[in-house]
C-alpha cells in the first residue's frame, strides 16, 4: 500500500502530483509529449531534476497514445505516434524553451533528464485488447451501468452487445476510456505501482478485472472485488494547487515533513483510519487545515480466493475454463503472480457521460 504509483494521463495534473508525492514512496509519470512539455514548463528543468535525483519520482515516455476515431459510422479504438515525437528530438526544444538558454546548465539538465527518463513499449495487443472489450456486452453494461446508474435512457441492457445501440451517451467518451484503461493498466504493470487514474477510468478498469477473473475461475471467490477508501480532505492539496491559492514551493515543505513517515504508511493495511493519521500528522499546523475539504478516494483489490488458475485458466480438478487470453490479459495475470495488483488513486469528480436531451 502507498509504495509506488504510476500516472499516464494524458493531460498534465500538478495538484494530483503533488496529493500523489505525498502519499507515495515513488510516483512514476508516463508522459507522452504534450505532458512531457506541461510538465518541464510547470514545474522548470532544474526542480524536475532535483525531484528525479530525490527519488520520489521516476518518468517513463511513450509517443504512442490510445484514442477513439469517430469517423462516420465507424467507430474504433487506434493508436497513434509522430516521429517527431521522438524524445531525442523533443526533449532538447522543450528544455531550452523552458529555461530560455542553451548553454552549459540547460545541456546539463537534458543529459540528466535524458538518461533518467525510461521508455514505455506500447504493443499491438493494447489496441486489439481494448476493441475486444468493446464488444464485450457484459462487460461494456456493467461499466455503463455504474456511470449512468440502471435503466440509463435509451439503452435495452437485456440486448446490449458492446457499443452499438446507445444514442444518449457520449460514444467518443466511452471508447476513450476503454482505451485509457488497458494503457494505464498496460504501464503500472510494466513499472510496478498502483494506477492514478480517473473516476471513469477507474470504472471500466474496475470492470475489466472482474471480468478477466470471471472467464478464468471457476469458484465465485476467485472474482475480483475492490474496497474501497475515501479520505475526506486529502483532496484539498490538490485543488489548492490547481486554483493557483498555493504553489508548488508551499507544497515543497509538506513534501519534506512528509518524508519521515511514508515509510511507516507503505507498510501498513488498507486502513482509513491509519491513512488518516498520517495524513493529519503531515499537514499538522500547515496551510492545508485552513483549505476546504476533498475527498481523495482508493480502490484496493481483495484478492483472497485468487489463484494460479486466474493464469493457467484451469480449476483444481483440471478443468479448461472458459475464455482464451489477449495477450494484454496474459501480461496482467503474468504480473499478477508476481504480485502487481490494479489498485487505485482516483482523482475528480466522475464527468456527466449521458449527453443532455
Amino acid at each position: 500500500m502507498f509504495d509506488s504509483l504510476c500516472d499516464t494521463s494524458p493531460r498534465l495534473d500538478l495538484g494530483a502530483l503533488a496529493e500523489a508525492l505525498l502519499f507515495y514512496q515513488r510516483v512514476h509519470l508516463v508522459l507522452g509529449p504534450r505532458r512531457l512539455r506541461e510538465l518541464v514548463r510547470a514545474l522548470g528543468a532544474e526542480r524536475l531534476v532535483a525531484l528525479l535525483d530525490s527519488g520520489s519520482l521516476q518518468i517513463g515516455y511513450t509517443p504512442a497514445q490510445l484514442a477513439a476515431s469517430l469517423t462516420g459510422e465507424v467507430r474504433d479504438v487506434i493508436r497513434f505516434e509522430a516521429p517527431v515525437h521522438d524524445l531525442k528530438t523533443l526533449l532538447p526544444r522543450v528544455v531550452f524553451d523552458s529555461m530560455g538558454t542553451r548553454g552549459a546548465s540547460a545541456t546539463r539538465c537534458i543529459n540528466k533528464l535524458f538518461r533518467a527518463i525510461r521508455p514505455l513499449e506500447v504493443p499491438a495487443s493494447l489496441t486489439e485488447a481494448a476493441r475486444q472489450d468493446l464488444t464485450n456486452g457484459p462487460l461494456v453494461r456493467r461499466a455503463l451501468v455504474e456511470m449512468a446508474g440502471v435503466g440509463a435512457p435509451s439503452v435495452d441492457f437485456a440486448k446490449f452487445r458492446g457499443i452499438g445501440e446507445f444514442e444518449k451517451f457520449d460514444v467518443g467518451h466511452l471508447i476513450a476510456s476503454f482505451g485509457a484503461a488497458r494503457m494505464q493498466a498496460h504501464a503500472a504493470a510494466t513499472f510496478g505501482g498502483e494506477i492514478a487514474t480517473d473516476p471513469t477510468t477507474s470504472i471500466v478498469l474496475r470492470a475489466t478485472v472482474s471480468d478477466l477473473t470471471r472467464r478464468r475461475s471457476a469458484s465465485a471467490s476467485g472474482i475480483a472485488d475492490f474496497e474501497e477508501l475515501v479520505l475526506d480532505q486529502a483532496g484539498a492539496i490538490r485543488d489548492a494547487i490547481n486554483s493557483g491559492r498555493r504553489s508548488f514551493d508551499e507544497f515543497e515543505g509538506l513534501l519534506e515533513r512528509a518524508a519521515r513517515f511514508r515509510g511507516w504508511l507503505k507498510n501498513q493495511p488498507h486502513d482509513k483510519k491509519l491513512v488518516k493519521a498520517y495524513f493529519d500528522e503531515v499537514t499538522r499546523d500547515s496551510w492545508v487545515a485552513s483549505e476546504p475539504g476533498k475527498a481523495a478516494r482508493w480502490f484496493f483489490l481483495n484478492a483472497i480466493g485468487m489463484t494460479a488458475s486466474l493464469l493457467t485458466g484451469s480449476d483444481v480438478s483440471g478443468t479448461i475454463l472458459a475464455g482464451a487470453l489477449s495477450m494484454a490479459d496474459t501480461f496482467w495475470l503474468e504480473n499478477f503472480a508476481k504480485g502487481w495488483r490494479p489498485d487505485q488513486f482516483v482523482n475528480g469528480a466522475l464527468k456527466g457521460f449521458a449527453e443532455a436531451d
